[in-house]
């Protein structure tokens, strides 16, 4: 503190008192000299570089009144020569004498006082520009930060171009003050949020959010070249008052990966993401490297069996759009939409989320087991190793094998838990009547390629939250504009580790069996196959059981009896992509409409073997020249080697040439 700046406590009473009289509250901070002049073109840029030269010193200055120059003959047009200059805090507070908001103010009514003016240069060393006096250097209040005062928070060209660089990539607020503050700038939340508020309007345009929303489904084009491929698919239906009621959109940027991975599709929806409660219908698929990408969304009035019914009629017209049909549909338990699927998608199976059934038997085994009813902490842990006993029941009775063991289970537990009715009665009228959506015995045939839970739509979930710039009380139009950019990520993503997959051989899956694979299989297809390998090679392979055509059906890879039989036929075995399901490979033939050729591939040569003695051998002197006749003639039979996996696998393809010359009644040359 300075010999003249007044203590912290005189300056909260002047603030109390408000008494623009107090001549003791004021004082001339040093250093805040104005500076002596500014060459710029116009006064009010020369008062924001004066404010920047000021910022240290935490006084700043503004326009109070502008001086214009008078008219005349010669200069008709009016020009500023100068203006009257304040302290930035010199206004008097007025209250508005409403007590509804918390109100504050940065006004004292200083009484600092300034002028400036335009001069011209005098003689050929002087300069021009504007010229900065004081008349009245003292203040009534303390120095400011830099962020207090909106002078010093001035946003320059290259601040405000960051700031429209981050909306179109749909960062936060407080994102981009983050980045902001980091780099050294001087604002606030609120001066980002005003930016990003003046950027929306001009964006819109004088539309609505809801018609630039319609618009931008409309007319955005992810090549810019307009053509209906590269467009979104989108519905739009509205109520009898006009008002929006179903929005249901797929971005282009999803169609190739729609095309290649339509077989699983998880649907659940999502809550709290725009600020009229609408539910996000959430629609995802499954990719060849076991990851998961967005098909469509669809926001929703209410989650009503009619609502549903729509909606799963747009994904079907989504879907004949691709000329592509999902294989097996997973969800939790919203009859709603399982009816919906069950009308719409008919005869393709469903699956119910495991983890969802076992947390509701979860939920009813605790109503039947509670703790709560006893005070020893030895009662409480006969209650709940009770409890986990027949939850691993449970366990064991959706993973059967077959579904004779599926009833015997289930009557074993209606004997053994005869005592407890109400669990009984919720897993009758709940769960057993869609055994056949959740039991194993009848599971293990659906192509879901190996998907049990809706784990994956959830956290889809969570990374769409985690994109939206406005959580909660957002607009549609702003949640789409999230979505767009969320699934652009996902998209580059998505091709660059499958560039690096297809460069890369996944080490632990070189084999031999699997030379025509790498490269056109996903490793994730690879290791999954090779488990199935290395049963049908073990010794206890005969210990097995029986093929039921489970694995195939679900996974679409040959499995382990499939396999050994191969093993052991003389061409050996050497896995043809076409034997793969389609599902795991990296550019699937029927993406491009194309179906899977039978390609016949050029083996090795065979080695042919060099006449004369063989190479490193040495002359042998027999004792005797003469050899008896009874020997002559009998030379030493040669036992035949074994073929050459090269030679087995040409056998094999003659063999098969043969067989269709002869299937096609050609004569085989």
């Amino acid at each position: 503190m300075t010999e003249n700046e007044p203590s912290d406590s005189e300056i909260d009473a002047y603030a109390t008192t408000w008494d623009p009289d107090r001549e003791d509250l004021r004082w001339v901070p040093p250093g805040a000299a104005l500076p002596a002049l500014i060459n710029l073109p116009t006064h009010t840029e020369a008062v924001q570089e004066a404010n920047r030269l000021l910022m240290n010193t935490g006084f700043a200055i503004s326009i109070r009144t502008p001086l214009y120059t008078k008219p005349s003959r010669a200069n008709p047009v009016r020009t500023v020569r100068g203006a009257v200059l304040r302290c930035a805090q010199g206004r008097t507070y007025s209250s508005t004498g409403s007590n509804k908001r918390k109100q504050s103010s940065r006004m004292t009514a200083c009484e600092w006082k300034g002028r400036m003016r335009w001069v011209e240069a005098e003689g050929a060393s002087g300069a021009s520009g504007w010229q900065f006096t004081s008349e009245d250097g003292r203040h009534n209040h303390p120095a400011a930060g830099v962020l207090a005062l909106p002078q010093f928070r001035k946003r320059d060209e290259a601040l405000l171009e960051r700031i429209k660089g981050a909306k179109s990539n749909r960062d936060s607020a407080m994102k981009i003050l983050r980045k902001e503050r980091s780099a050294g700038a001087n604002i606030t939340r609120s001066d980002v949020s005003n930016e990003l508020a003046k950027l929306r309007r001009e964006e819109l345009g004088g539309r609505t959010r809801i018609q630039a929303l319609a618009e931008f489904l409309s007319t955005y084009s992810c090549d810019d070249s307009g053509n209906e491929d590269t467009k979104f698919w989108h519905k739009i239906t509205q109520d009898d008052q006009g008002r929006a009621r179903i929005i249901f959109f797929a971005h282009p940027r999803a169609f190739e990966l729609i095309k290649c991975n339509p077989d699983v599709v998880e649907i659940d929806a999502m809550y709290k993401t725009n600020a009229f409660n609408m539910p996000l219908v959430h629609i995802v698929g499954i990719t060849c490297r076991a990851t998961t990408y967005d098909i469509a969304y669809a926001f929703v009035p209410n989650e009503a069996a009619e609502t549903y019914l729509e909606v799963v009629q747009y994904l079907k017209e989504l879907f004949d759009y691709l000329s592509v049909s999902p294989k097996c549909f997973l969800t939790d338990h919203d009859r709603s939409l399982k009816a919906g699927l069950s009308v719409i998608f008919l005869g393709i199976p469903q699956r119910r989320c495991i983890w969802h059934i076992y947390q509701n038997v979860q939920t009813e085994a605790v109503k039947a087991w509670d703790v709560r009813r006893v005070a020893t902490a030895e009662e409480k842990d006969v209650i709940e190793k009770a409890r986990l006993d027949f939850i691993q029941v449970w366990q064991s009775l959706v993973s059967c094998p077959t579904e004779d063991a599926f009833w015997a289970l289930k009557e074993q537990i209606w004997e053994s838990y005869a005592g407890f009715p109400a669990l009984l009665q919720y897993l009758k009228a709940h769960q057993l009547p869609h055994y056949h959506e959740w039991a194993e015995c009848i599971c293990k045939f659906f192509p879901d390629f190996g998907q049990k839970a809706t784990s994956r739509v959830e956290g889809a979930h969570r990374q769409l939250k985690l994109s939206l710039t406005s959580w909660k009380a957002g607009h549609i139009y702003d949640v789409v504009l999230d979505i767009h950019q969320l699934v652009l990520v996902q998209r580059n993503e998505h091709d660059g580790h499958l560039q690096l997959d297809e460069a890369r051989h996944a080490t632990d899956c070189l084999l031999l069996e699997f030379a025509r694979l790498h490269r056109k299989v996903s490793h994730q297809g690879l290791r999954k196959l090779k488990e199935q390998l290395l049963l049908a090679k073990d010794e206890r392979y005969d210990e097995l059981e029986e093929c039921s055509g489970a694995f195939s059906m679900k996974f679409g890879l040959p499995c382990k009896h499939t396999l050994h039989r191969q093993v052991n036929e003389p061409g050996g075995l050497v896995i043809d992509p076409k034997d793969v399901h389609q599902h795991w490979w990296y550019h699937p033939p029927h993406a491009r409409g194309e179906e899977v050729q039978d390609e016949r591939y050029i083996l090795d040569p065979e080695k042919i073997r060099p006449k004369g003695r063989p190479q490193g051998s040495t002359t042998v002197t027999l004792p005797s020249t003469q050899v008896s006749q009874s020997l002559r003639g009998r030379q030493p039979q040669r036992q035949p080697r074994e073929k050459t996996r090269n030679e087995h696998v040409q056998a094999t393809q003659q063999t098969q040439q043969a067989e269709e010359a002869s299937d096609d009644d050609i004569e085989p040359r």
